[in-house]
C-alpha cells in the first residue's frame, strides 16, 4: 500500500482510495508520462494527484466514469503544474485521444470553437453537457457554491458563441 493512503484515518474512505488507485493507476501513470516523458515525474505526479484529492476528500462516491475523467483532469492538471515547476515545455501537448478521452461527437465548427476556448470553460462545458455532471455535483468537487459553477458555465456559453458567431461572419 503506498504511503499517501496512510494518511487516511477512515478505514473505509481508504480502501475506496486504495480501490480507485490500484484500479486506474497504470491508465493514469500513462497520461502523466505521456506529459512529462519521464517515469520518475509521471509517478509524482500521480501521487500528487492522489495527495490533493485525499486532503480535499474530494474522490467521487460511485465508482465509474466520472470518477476515472475527475481524475485523469487531476492527474493531467498535475503533470502540467510539474512541468511549470521544471519550466520544461514539451513539444507538443497530448491529444484527448492519446490520454484516453473520447472525443464528443460535434459539428466540426462546435469541435473547432470548443477546442479554442481555455482550458477552464472547456472542461466545464464538457463535464455539464457531454459527460453529465450536473452543477451542484461540480461545485462540491470544487467547493465552491453551484451558482458559481453556473456562471462559469454562462460565460463559457457566451465565449463559444461568441467564437462560433466570429467564425460566420
Amino acid at each position: 500500500m503506498p504511503l499517501f493512503l496512510l494518511l487516511i484515518e477512515d478505514e473505509s474512505r481508504r480502501e475506496e482510495y486504495s480501490a480507485a488507485y490500484y484500479k486506474y493507476r497504470q491508465h493514469l501513470f500513462a497520461v502523466a508520462k505521456i506529459i512529462l516523458k519521464n517515469d520518475t515525474q509521471a509517478e509524482d505526479a500521480v501521487q500528487n494527484a492522489f495527495l490533493s484529492i485525499i486532503e480535499k476528500d474530494s474522490l467521487p462516491k460511485a465508482d465509474n466514469d466520472r470518477t476515472k475523467a475527475f481524475l485523469t483532469s487531476v492527474v493531467r492538471n498535475k503533470a502540467v503544474d510539474l512541468l511549470r515547476r521544471d519550466k520544461y515545455i514539451a513539444e507538443e501537448p497530448p491529444t484527448d485521444a492519446q490520454l484516453g478521452i473520447a472525443e464528443p461527437v460535434l459539428g466540426s465548427d462546435i469541435a473547432l470553437a470548443l477546442s479554442e476556448l481555455p482550458r477552464q470553460y472547456r472542461d466545464i462545458l464538457v463535464n455539464y453537457y457531454y459527460v453529465g455532471i450536473t452543477p451542484k455535483e461540480m461545485a462540491a468537487q470544487e467547493k465552491v457554491h453551484y451558482r458559481t459553477i453556473l456562471r462559469r458555465i454562462e460565460k463559457a456559453e457566451s465565449l463559444l458563441k461568441a467564437s462560433l458567431t466570429e467564425d460566420d461572419e
